[in-house]
């Protein structure tokens, strides 16, 4: 089941990540109106480009992120291996709950709801652990 859970969140980590890839215009255009910027005063000057290649470097960080966890569960991770799976843990860890502070001060409801699910899922992966540890327990 551990296992399951960190297949999915680096599926969706991908998914996320082509997300960010494609259509990080309208990205930066949902943020900059949910920070209060009508829609008609949003100009494409260097700021908005910044904006926009900061939001393809976090798809190209969560390839990344996809593709190093996509690559420990090809070498036959183990998650009775404590120590090995809270480093993964710990890793997934801060890179949603840093990408997730990042965005919620940008106040996007698409990026935060996105970044929340990610982190929600990576914190539900402790407790099926201590869930599998106990039934094995038993």
């Amino acid at each position: 089941m551990i296992i399951k859970l960190i297949k999915f969140n680096a599926w969706y980590a991908l998914a996320c990540g082509v997300f960010c890839l494609i259509v990080a215009p309208m990205i930066v255009d949902n943020a900059l109106v949910s920070l209060g910027a009508r829609p008609e005063r949003v100009m494409q000057d260097e700021t908005y480009l910044l904006a926009v290649s900061f939001v393809r470097i976090v798809g190209i960080l969560l390839f990344a992120y996809t593709l190093t966890i996509r690559l420990l569960l090809k070498q036959h991770f183990d998650p009775q291996n404590v120590r090995g799976f809270f480093a993964l843990w710990t890793v997934g860890l801060l890179s949603w709950g840093g990408m997730f502070l990042i965005v919620i001060f940008t106040k996007s409801a698409i990026l935060a709801s996105a970044c929340g699910v990610g982190l929600l899922e990576w914190l539900l992966i402790p407790t099926v652990l201590l869930f599998a540890y106990k039934g094995a327990g038993n």
